[in-house]
């Protein structure tokens, strides 16, 4: 649960864990320690860790995901804020985000990139966020081959993905990069035929109903 706040009289979010699972637990723990050591334009600006609810304060972004603001739109909310120019700009940003992180030794991973996880400050400036499924490059968290909580099938790279499940890399992470430029392109959502919550099942049928037309 992301809340709004304030802090040292400014608005901050307020991402807050209200359970004790330890997976969850890990992930915000993950990622308060990643955004804490990659300090960068591009990526989520951390304030703080407090309790007794493990909560992360972190920069607030007014206009929130970028999936969000693509769906408004869609609508006609920000059609005309999403120029060509704007649209390069923000695809320019996000790509010097993850070269930060893929810039780093080891190099960070963060596999989980998506239009959601992107957020947009009222003036534009796009951050890489939720980085409680990154981890650091030949270092075992949790199991590199492992799929996270909250991982959706519809900006995974096919390998990734059962019953191939190859290690995430830094390719993985381009492909995930890639389909967010694809939202940028068409505002579209990938595999909107499919239900919100695209399952891998739901993926591998696909694949295969698309490989046979194509034989």
């Amino acid at each position: 649960m992301v809340y709004e706040g304030t802090w040292k009289g400014r608005e901050v979010a307020i991402k807050a864990l209200k359970c004790d699972n330890k997976t969850w637990v890990a992930c915000l723990e993950r990622e308060a320690g990643l955004l804490g050591a990659c300090a960068h334009e591009n990526i989520l600006k951390i304030h703080g860790v407090c309790s007794p609810w493990l909560s992360l304060v972190t920069e607030y972004c007014s206009r929130h995901s970028l999936r969000a603001i693509l769906d408004k739109a869609r609508d006609g909310a920000f059609d005309e804020c999403l120029t060509w120019e704007r649209r390069v700009d923000m695809a320019l940003q996000a790509a010097r985000g993850m070269l930060h992180l893929h810039s780093q030794q080891p190099v960070i991973l963060h596999r989980d990139l998506k239009s959601p996880n992107i957020l947009v400050t009222d003036d534009w400036q796009v951050k890489i966020a939720d980085l409680g499924l990154a981890k650091l490059e030949g270092v075992d968290v949790n199991g590199s081959h492992s799929l996270g909580p909250g991982q959706n099938a519809r900006w995974l790279a096919p390998e990734i993905i059962p019953p191939q499940q190859q290690p995430f890399s830094c390719a993985s992470d381009v492909y995930s990069f890639g389909v967010v430029m694809w939202e940028l392109l068409t505002w579209e959502v990938p595999y909107s035929q499919y239900p919100p919550r695209l399952k891998f099942a739901d993926y591998a049928v696909s694949r295969n109903i698309n490989s046979s037309q194509q034989a």
